[in-house]
């Protein structure tokens, strides 16, 4: 070969013993003379001339050794981009859960996350073959009723039906009546057993008589009341509830207070007082027209209570307090005069028998 011409070299695409085959031309003559000699090599840059997207990088290219005159050929071999996929679904409705969190990681660090779809749906596409784990989040009031995460070895194809099934957690909820008044009734404690007949759980009931236990898996539960002194259970104190699907409400208990023998027919005390026609007259409760009755005991419809206009104004209140105002009375008043005013009462447990009458005798000064 003389200096000055150029020489090409033939390479080939693919494997032998047939090769698609390239040229490689070598245009500086000098460069050639770097290789003449017996048992020498020259290196040619060997660049794909492909379409396919790479990750990363939209051509690959290297380099080859070769002999003088011999023909290389040269394999490419694509890592292929594939996709994992799957969706999230309620297991008890069938149905696809929306927005909820998937995490792809890969050597146990987070490097994708994606929201659910409309239809519970979810893809990580792009990626290189080899391994991941798929990861759905945790929420509050949903239980996992498979794996929340899966390992995934990718190898150049897709893989799909990477599914994560969940469950609703579920609650039980009631209220505790007096059955006498339909008042709620709060403060009283309720228990949740499980199907050997355990206590898991114990609750109080609020204002209006309502209690709940949630957070529940599907099974075989029973709702007890626990009975209070005094009180009587009117239907029964323990209810079986099975729970499926769907929250069980209405788990209702009622109770009447317990009447002792002693406490009713009710009976009123009667009560005196004094008073000037000259001032205004003040008892409070602890003084009341109630105070020598059973404690817990209430005027019925006090503001019905009213006296003779020409003895002033009277104003009691439900607690047995009242105040009497003789000043504005519209007569004379004699000294020794007894203003007189009936009521009647209610002990906790029933009404008064009779009525119950005060007297309040007024003395007037001399002029």
């Amino acid at each position: 070969m003389n200096p000055g011409e150029s020489y090409e070299m033939l390479i080939g695409s693919q494997e032998s013993p047939v090769c698609d085959q390239g040229v490689y031309t070598i245009g500086d003559p000098a460069d050639l003379f770097e290789y003449i000699g017996a048992g020498k090599k020259m290196e040619i840059p060997i660049v794909t001339n492909s379409n396919i997207v790479v990750i990363g990088s939209s051509d690959w290219s290297s380099s080859g050794e070769t002999y003088m005159g011999v023909t290389i050929c040269v394999t490419y071999e694509y890592d292929v981009p594939a996709c994992i996929s799957g969706r999230k679904i309620n297991d008890r409705t069938g149905q696809g859960i929306e927005g909820w969190t998937i995490n792809l990681l890969k050597d146990g660090a987070v490097i994708a996350t994606i929201q659910t779809d409309s239809d519970g749906g979810y893809e990580f596409c792009g990626l290189l073959p080899g391994d991941y784990e798929v990861c759905e989040e945790d929420r509050d009031g949903w239980m996992h009723v498979d794996s929340p995460c899966r390992d995934i070895t990718l190898s150049g194809e897709d893989v799909e039906d990477v599914n994560f099934h969940n469950v609703p957690l579920l609650c039980i909820s009631g209220h505790k009546f007096n059955s006498k008044t339909g008042e709620g009734l709060s403060g009283w404690t309720i228990q949740l057993k499980d199907s050997t007949g355990a206590v898991i759980d114990t609750t109080t009931t609020v204002t209006g008589g309502y209690y709940e236990f949630c957070g529940l898996e599907a099974g075989d539960y029973e709702v007890c009341e626990v009975l209070k002194p005094g009180w009587k259970a009117v239907g029964q104190i323990c209810i079986d509830v099975t729970l499926i699907s769907q929250d069980s409400t209405d788990n209702n208990f009622e109770n009447e207070p317990i009447i002792p023998p002693c406490v009713c027919p009710f009976l009123i005390k009667n009560d005196l007082y004094t008073a000037s026609c000259n001032e205004v007259k003040v008892v409070d409760a602890d003084n009341g027209i109630l105070a020598n009755d059973p404690a817990g005991s209430v005027v019925l419809n006090p503001e019905s209570i009213t006296i003779d206009p020409k003895y002033g104004t009277l104003e009691v209140n439900e607690d047995g307090s009242f105040v009497y105002d003789p000043t504005v009375a519209t007569g004379r008043i004699s000294s020794g005069t007894y203003v007189i005013f009936k009521y009647n009462a209610n002990n906790g447990y029933c009404d008064s028998k009779y009525p119950g009458i005060a007297k309040i005798q007024v003395s007037c000064p001399r002029r």
